[in-house]
């Protein structure tokens, strides 16, 4: 029985080598094989860097330098492989407990399941739908997570399953009449699925056992004794989630000051700015935890960190998020 884990990600250098060392330490005799497929615009030092760290583990790199969608890239992973069983993962998601991932690989074996954590993500009508097909409540994770979608994320099942299912990975539009598989819904207006929503709706239509995990995602929001109080047990992983869409590793010329992510003079006190604060501690952690192989990267990369930390006014928060977040890790992610 061949396991295989597919991981997409951006090609941001330190959030790879982090992800990465998270994989050596943890998790790397639980799969078979690991493909690692850059789908953004790394080039240069940065791409080589990348594959580099990728096969000094063992792992198997492909890169496409135009940025695909998520969907997309994930049908190329799994058109990559022979192997029986897979599991969907992103460079922002990190195996906390060793053997959690065998055991998940396990299950999928004796129940011929998919296991994936449950969301909504998806235009309220059709999440009416599907209510409507399969009855309420919604499945709910032990995270809290609910939702007759899933996360393409933390996703295991068999290959064959999986593959079958790929083009559903993609978030999706649909149009006035169009209907949507699995659900079977005929859209009245336009309407819209998120990643991995259409791939659950035909999973669950066609008979395909489902079990669920937690996501644990989004952790501005969760603190870890809470979720151990929730679920009834320590989370075998966690998704960090949102770091992948900044290039502070890219070199290209940049008004900084102006960018600076957006920020607004009121993202302290907000929601969001609480999860931008979050991402600013995970991008410092991962660009401090490597070694100095991109000096001139790791540079630029550290001074657009300070320029977004002091335009958005979150230093104090940074700090703070350190008490909440350092339970999470629990393996030695400091790879100097």
């Amino acid at each position: 029985m061949k396991r295989a884990a597919l991981l997409q990600c951006t090609g941001d250098p330190f959030i790879l080598a982090y992800w990465l060392r998270n994989y050596e330490l943890v998790w790397k005799d639980e799969v078979d094989e690991l493909r690692v497929f850059v789908n953004g615009p790394s080039k240069g030092p940065v791409l080589d860097y990348c594959h580099d760290a990728v096969e000094r583990l063992g792992g198997i790199f492909t890169s496409q330098g135009m940025r695909l969608v998520h969907g997309q890239a994930t049908e190329i992973l799994l058109g990559q492989t022979d192997a029986d069983q897979v599991l969907l993962i992103e460079d922002v998601a990190f195996v906390r407990i060793p053997g959690a991932v065998a055991d998940a690989f396990d299950q999928v074996t004796r129940y011929g399941c998919v296991i994936g954590s449950p969301r909504g993500g998806m235009s309220g009508e059709v999440e009416q739908a599907a209510i409507a097909k399969w009855g309420s409540p919604q499945p709910v994770g032990p995270d809290g997570g609910s939702g007759y979608g899933l996360w393409p994320c933390f996703l295991i099942g068999p290959h064959p399953i999986l593959e079958a299912v790929g083009h559903g990975i993609e978030s999706l539009t649909w149009e006035t009449g169009e209907v949507i598989p699995g659900v079977e819904y005929t859209c009245p207006a336009r309407m819209t699925t998120d990643t991995a929503t259409l791939a659950a709706f035909i999973l669950r239509g066609s008979g395909v056992p489902l079990a669920y995990e937690g996501q644990w995602k989004e952790l501005w929001m969760k603190k870890l004794p809470e979720m151990q109080e929730l679920a009834g047990y320590d989370p075998p992983w966690f998704h960090s989630g949102g770091l992948s869409n900044e290039l502070f590793y890219d070199a290209q010329d940049r008004a900084w000051d102006d960018y600076a992510l957006g920020a607004r003079q009121d993202i302290g006190g907000s929601n969001e700015g609480l999860d931008w604060a979050h991402r600013l501690w995970w991008w410092w952690r991962c660009v401090d935890s490597v070694g100095d192989d991109l000096p001139d990267v790791q540079a630029l990369y550290r001074e657009r960190l300070e320029v977004c930390t002091r335009m958005m006014d979150v230093e104090e928060q940074l700090n703070a998020w350190t008490d909440d977040l350092l339970p999470w890790i629990t393996w030695d992610d400091d790879g100097r």
